[in-house]
């Protein structure tokens, strides 16, 4: 099989390391000569991995000129997969659903990083022409070939056939998150930055199938490191014996500059994703928001609490895997679902 990684030098280049090393021929794009030469040089030693040049939005004028190079590389090429964890300097990372549009168009299985679709007013014009892929006749392989790469939603449904967690998920009142990552901000814009390149992992990851977010009832507050969010949620369905759903309190704490991942369940109950590696344990222990807001990877261990179900190895190429095979973890239906989500707690 051949792919095709778009972005191939950023992200991108853990794709490639798994699409290889799994025997598949691999085609890693960059936007600039340069980058094909670095790309070339990279893998010289591996035989299964070329380089290819896709250039951005903004060198040729207008997004038509990515189009022309991306039409290319998929008749000329012969490409079976694209795994798209480019970030347009112009598009940001709105440029994703563009190219799903032409990988849809010739039936080639499409995997997009998060998110699909920026919050801002490029992003929402793009999430305009994606609500309506599913009524695109030509779009045949719509359900199985297109997804989104979301590595906590497979945790997540690993998460779902664990009574305990699902127990606290039904019975809380206030869901916190706490998500705090070294990766710096978006050069692109600061507006948008942290909160499409974090919030994705949190609610929509997680609760995408459980909640319903109250748009009229969002509040942000900014700081240094980064930036809350906290609203009202809804149980996505009626309240058994009372006519009325639930509603939960949900806050979701971005950061850059730690390193952490978890989520609090009443202020009593703190998950923690520990990650080693491409390797991720879930944990269940006691502990308030304060101590979750001052946790650290680096300092959790198993044996700190319960662990809740098997260590899920390397979420991506979980994802890759099965979108080749046309059973994508987060597919269409579902992918709009998270973009509405994050145009909910759009300020």
């Amino acid at each position: 099989m051949r792919t095709l990684v778009i972005g191939g030098r950023g992200f991108g280049k853990h794709a490639v390391r798994i699409l290889s090393g799994k025997g598949y021929d691999v085609l890693a794009s960059s936007t600039t000569d340069a980058g094909v030469e670095e790309l070339n040089a990279t893998h010289a030693d591996n035989p299964r991995v070329e380089a290819v040049k896709i250039r951005a939005s903004a060198q040729g004028g207008f997004v038509s000129q990515t189009k022309e190079d991306l039409d290319d590389v998929l008749d000329e090429q012969g490409i079976e997969f694209v795994y798209d964890a480019s970030q347009d300097r112009t598009w940001g990372d709105s440029i994703h659903a563009f190219h799903a549009e032409v990988c849809l168009a010739r039936e080639i299985p499409f995997l997009a990083e998060k998110p699909v679709c920026n919050t801002d007013e490029l992003g929402r014009q793009q999430f305009q022409r994606m609500k309506k892929w599913g009524r695109n006749e030509a779009y045949t392989r719509l359900d199985g070939g297109f997804g989104v790469q979301l590595p906590f939603a497979v945790i997540a449904e690993e998460l779902k056939r664990n009574e305990m967690y699902t127990g606290l998920v039904k019975g809380s009142e206030r869901i916190t998150f706490y998500w705090a990552t070294r990766t710096p901000a978006s050069e692109r814009t600061t507006d948008v930055g942290i909160r499409d390149n974090l919030f994705p992992h949190t609610v929509p990851s997680f609760f995408v199938d459980d909640l319903i977010i109250d748009s009229g009832d969002v509040r942000h507050t900014s700081t240094e490191k980064g930036e809350t969010v906290s609203f009202i949620a809804f149980e996505d369905g009626p309240n058994p014996g009372r006519g009325r759903r639930k509603a939960v309190e949900v806050t979701v704490r971005m950061e850059y500059g730690g390193n952490f991942t978890g989520i609090c369940f009443d202020d009593s109950q703190i998950l923690a994703v520990k990650r080693e590696g491409a390797d991720n344990d879930t944990i269940i222990m006691a502990g308030t928001e304060r101590d979750m807001f001052v946790m650290d990877n680096a300092g959790l261990t198993v044996r700190d609490g319960l662990k809740l179900c098997p260590t899920i190895r390397n979420p991506l190429e979980i994802n890759l895997q099965r979108s080749i095979e046309g059973r994508p973890t987060v597919p269409y239906a579902k992918a709009i679902k998270v973009q509405y989500m994050m145009q909910d707690v759009k300020p």
